[in-house]
């Protein structure tokens, strides 16, 4: 599920607050970009589970499904992710005639491998009436992508047509302006004969949880979830200590102490993001320290204020964006389906699978893998000399060092909290990115900060609004392996 609440971080000057990855089988934007990074892989999540179908024998690693991940057929190839156990799962499918990786989701036809790529939505015309899309990613423009930019309904495919010498887009207050300093294109739908197409059907584990089972055109097969049964929504497993449930519906996010149901901007208490027309209303939130909250009712943006004091408090009305606000609690066991994680594998880098109250398995996401040496739960990302790792799903926002070389960073993060994970890069160019490292959050610093120049270089920065923290950086050698087998 896409989280959309950057447009509000920027203009209030929120921390990056980069979720762990979660699924959707409505449509996932993954931001015009293919890189594998911290987001998991080069798309959407799917997943292993058993199933009752295994329509071909070509490819299949054996017999029963409930210990088999998948089954391939003659035209999608497996995308794998495997620690140096061999320990394996699949983490997406290659498809070789459209040249794209791509992900099994809802399109308006139905069910289809779609590719795991999206370009961002935009227009044509200065009216904002002629669908185009642009790039602002790196490397080179992909000539398919997914084109449903929603966090619910059919997900739609494109193929890139003319370039454009203007794109346009519609703001957070709807009004139709230019898009500067990216490519556009215009755009041309893509019919689902071109692709993989599948049918899906619902397999319960149990009373409240299942999963989806798609079986595909050419023979390929998989199951992916895990899924609540009483709406058949996707949802994600979080660990609570040593408890787990299944989240749907996390869509909005919690600021750190900007928007608040009372004049006197106190408190912490309003979720906001932004919900599609036609999509369920959010259920659970993230505050900035990554602690869920359950979402308990729609606010009227009237009764809403924007600020950090009595002094500067404002009516968000006034400030001139279009979000919808919710108040929240915090999460309590019971506000979700219960579920277990059970580890597979005995070593370092362990995958950790979702089971049903009775042992049923419901489903494998191929970002549940935990590094049991450092604790937390990490995705795959290139090492900067090429390696293949686990990092973790957070990234360190670090724009201010403690040495006036700039060279040891401190996380620039509202509210983050001691002994937390985060993976630090650097990047030289919008497209050239340097894994540093892992980093678990240290204490508050309050000695002199400095910040890297336009320049290149490094000068000693104004005392900052937001709190800085030590990192304990340590090397992308000490990160566990996670590789990607292709085709």
């Amino acid at each position: 599920m896409r989280r959309i609440f950057l447009g509000l971080c920027m203009l209030f000057g929120c921390a990056d607050t980069t979720p762990s990855p979660q699924d959707t089988d409505d449509g996932d934007d993954t931001s015009g970009t293919t890189d594998a990074s911290t987001t998991g892989s080069t798309s959407s999540p799917v997943e292993t589970s058993s199933a009752d179908e295994t329509s071909a024998d070509e490819g299949s690693t054996g017999g029963d499904a409930t210990q088999d991940p998948y089954v391939v057929g003659s035209r999608l190839e497996p995308i794998l992710h495997r620690n140096a156990d061999g320990d394996e799962i699949l983490a997406a499918w290659h498809d070789p005639e459209l040249g794209v990786d791509c992900s099994f989701a809802q399109t308006a036809g139905g069910s289809a491998c779609v590719p795991s790529t999206s370009w961002s939505e935009g227009f044509a015309d200065a009216d904002c009436i002629t669908p185009a899309g642009y790039w602002s990613g790196c490397g080179d423009i992909p000539e398919y992508a997914r084109t449903s930019f929603a966090t619910c309904g059919p997900v739609g495919v494109h193929r890139r047509g003319a370039p454009l010498a203007q794109v346009y887009r519609r703001d957070a207050n709807g009004f139709c302006v230019e898009q500067m300093d990216v490519e556009g294109f215009e755009i041309e739908p893509v019919d689902d004969t071109a692709l993989v197409t599948a049918s899906r059907s619902v397999q319960a584990a149990d009373e409240q949880l299942g999963y989806w089972r798609y079986v595909a055109d050419d023979g390929s097969a998989e199951s992916s979830g895990p899924i609540r049964l009483e709406d058949e929504q996707t949802c994600e497993p979080v660990r609570f200590g040593d408890d787990a449930a299944c989240l749907a519906n996390e869509s909005v996010a919690v600021t750190a102490g900007f928007l608040h149901q009372d004049a006197a901007c106190s408190g912490d208490d309003v979720a906001y993001g932004t919900v599609s027309d036609g999509c369920r209303p959010p259920e659970f939130a993230r505050d900035f320290e990554g602690n869920r909250r359950t979402v308990t009712e729609a606010l009227d943006v009237a009764n809403v204020w924007f600020g950090s004091g009595p002094e500067g408090c404002t009516p968000l009305s006034e400030v001139g964006v279009s979000y919808e606000v919710y108040a929240h609690q915090p999460f309590q066991l019971g506000d979700a389906p219960s579920l277990d994680l059970q580890a597979i594998g005995e070593g370092r880098l362990q995958l950790q699978q979702p089971v049903s109250a009775d042992g049923s398995n419901i489903g494998r996401p191929h970002y549940l893998w935990l590094d049991t040496e450092l604790g937390f739960e990490c995705g795959r990302i290139d090492d900067t000399n090429g390696e293949q790792r686990c990092a973790p799903y957070r990234f360190a926002t670090t724009s201010h060092y403690e040495d006036p070389a700039c060279e040891q960073p401190l996380l620039s993060e509202a509210e983050a909290t001691a002994g937390t994970w985060r993976t630090v890069v650097d990047y030289s160019g919008s497209c050239e990115r340097h894994l540093r490292g892992v980093a678990e959050v240290g204490d508050l610093y309050e000695g002199t900060a400095y910040r890297r120049t336009s320049e290149g270089g490094c000068e000693e920065a104004p005392a900052p609004s937001f709190e800085l923290r030590t990192l304990d950086v340590r090397p992308p050698s000490e990160l566990a392996v996670l590789e990607e087998v292709r085709p």
